[in-house]
C-alpha cells in the first residue's frame, strides 16, 4: 500500500484536489527531505545485524575504502566497496574452477596404478569392474 494516496501520479494530481489533500500533499512532501544529520551511524545496531565472521571477512575492504570517504563522498566509496568484493569473489571463483578442471583431469594417469600395460583396449576404463578376483 503506498502512504501517498492517489495523488503519486500526476495526472491525478492535475485532475484536481481537495484543500485537505493539498495540505497533505505539501506535508508530505516537506516529509521526504531529510535533516542535515540523517541517516545515523549506530554501531551496535552494525554489530547486533552482522554477526562476528561476516564483521572479520567484511574488515579488509571496510579499512580500505575508509579513506576513500572523504575523496569520493560515502554513497561512490561503498558502491566500489560494494563491485570490488563482488568482483574478488568471482574472480576467486573462476581461478578456483579452472584449477579443479586443469588438475582433476579424469584420465587413467590418477586412477589406474598399473598404467597402459594392459591387454585389451577396452580395459583402460574399467577401473576395477572387470577384475573377477575376489575381495
Amino acid at each position: 500500500m503506498s502512504i501517498q494516496g492517489r495523488l503519486y501520479r500526476e495526472r491525478e494530481r492535475l485532475y484536481g484536489m481537495t484543500p485537505e489533500e493539498k495540505c497533505w500533499r505539501m506535508q508530505w512532501k516537506k516529509d521526504q527531505y531529510l535533516h542535515p544529520c540523517e541517516p545515523l551511524h549506530v554501531p551496535e545496531l552494525y554489530r547486533q545485524h552482522n554477526h562476528i565472521l561476516r564483521r572479520i571477512y567484511r574488515l579488509p575492504l571496510d579499512i580500505l575504502f575508509m579513506g576513500f570517504k572523504p575523496i569520493l563522498g560515502e554513497r561512490r566509496a561503498l558502491t566500489l566497496r560494494t563491485i570490488t568484493g563482488k568482483l574478488g569473489l568471482a574472480i576467486a571463483g573462476i581461478y578456483s574452477i579452472a584449477y579443479y578442471f586443469k588438475y582433476n583431469s579424469n584420465t587413467w594417469v590418477r586412477k589406474d596404478p598399473k598404467g597402459p600395460n594392459r591387454s585389451k583396449g577396452a580395459d583402460y576404463e574399467s577401473r576395477g569392474f572387470k577384475d573377477t578376483s575376489p575381495i
